[in-house]
């Protein structure tokens, strides 16, 4: 795996990269598409470290709309301004849309099938593995002091077992990050 360029090389992203690269993370992914973008970003490309993906998905996160979709317009716009922005969030929304479209129309005419309800449960359940999975190489690759793991755990038991309204668990969780973070720098 070669270096990740600086950042003067990787503001030099043309849009038609940006769409084509975006397009083929809309089109790996059944469910989420997370795990695909980070390893198109960060692996296999080197635009961005996986501290800066994750920096970057915690700010799309606390921002509304799916993560996804906030990354590939602050991506494409942080590497080439607004074109860039529409170039990433087309190639990441449009071929998908048009597939979404269709299966969509035979998820209905065919939605009672057994083997439709048991197909569309496998895909889920895969997944929540991918966004598992990705979770957990973030985590590693991070290296997280005790303060950071600290917070969490508290959003993992939050929201997995306690139910707490996500709202409620960003007001709370996002000034402890944070202060967890700066106490790390």
């Amino acid at each position: 795996m070669s270096a990740v360029p600086a950042d003067d090389e990787r503001a030099k992203i043309p849009p038609l990269t940006l769409f084509r690269a975006f397009m083929s993370i809309g089109l790996s992914g059944f469910g989420g598409v997370l795990p695909f973008a980070r390893r198109e970003l960060v692996d296999r490309r080197n635009w961005m470290t996986d501290t800066e993906f994750a920096e970057m998905l915690g700010v799309a996160q606390v921002l509304p709309g799916p993560n996804i979709i906030n990354i590939s317009v602050w991506f494409g716009t942080k590497h080439a301004g607004a074109l860039g922005a529409i170039a990433a969030f087309t190639g990441l929304c449009g071929v998908p849309l048009v597939m979404l479209i269709a299966i969509a129309t035979l998820y209905g005419r065919y939605a009672g099938a057994p083997r439709v309800g048991a197909a569309v449960d496998g895909m889920a359940s895969a997944a929540a593995g991918l966004i598992i999975g990705t979770g957990i190489t973030l985590f590693r690759r991070a290296k997280p002091n005790y303060r950071s793991s600290a917070v969490l755990a508290l959003v993992f038991v939050a929201a997995a077992f306690l139910r707490v309204p996500l709202l409620l668990i960003i007001a709370v969780a996002a000034p402890l990050g944070v202060f967890a973070a700066g106490k790390r720098a």
